[in-house]
């Protein structure tokens, strides 16, 4: 892991009290059964993220679109009032525009993404529309 990238992460949950929840790749530690969570936390823990990863979202075979797996997510946790995503690969997030910030796949978490994450979550809490894919 990057360290910047990771001193830019554990930034954006000390000012804003977020947690993280894994939809990238990396999930599949997890839920192929590589790893218990547990384990996947002090995997990150030892290269410095000092988050609170609270959960991963769905399976590549549950839905095939990384874009897609977040309702789901989402719609098992009412209790979410917003959120950002932060990722490299934004295809099928169109109904989640302003929740995304892209990230550059050659620097990753850069100083600009870490802003404009910072001001997604400052927004008041809003509705999630969870049956017409809008928020």
């Amino acid at each position: 892991m990057e360290p910047n990238c990771v001193r830019r992460l554990n930034a954006l949950v000390k000012r804003t009290g977020a947690v993280v929840v894994i939809a990238s790749a990396w999930r599949s530690l997890v839920r192929d059964g590589i790893m218990a969570l547990d384990g996947f936390r002090w995997l990150l823990r030892s290269h410095g993220l000092a988050v609170n990863v609270v959960d991963i979202t769905g399976s590549d075979e549950e839905e095939p679109l990384r874009g897609r797996q977040f309702r789901p997510w989402l719609g098992k946790h009412p209790q979410v009032d917003g959120f950002v995503v932060i990722d490299d690969d934004t295809e099928s997030m169109d109904d989640l525009a302003q929740h995304v910030v892209r990230t550059d796949r050659a620097c990753g978490l850069s100083d600009l993404v870490l802003k404009r994450a910072v001001e997604i979550l400052a927004r008041p809490p809003q509705a999630i529309d969870l049956v017409h894919g809008r928020s």
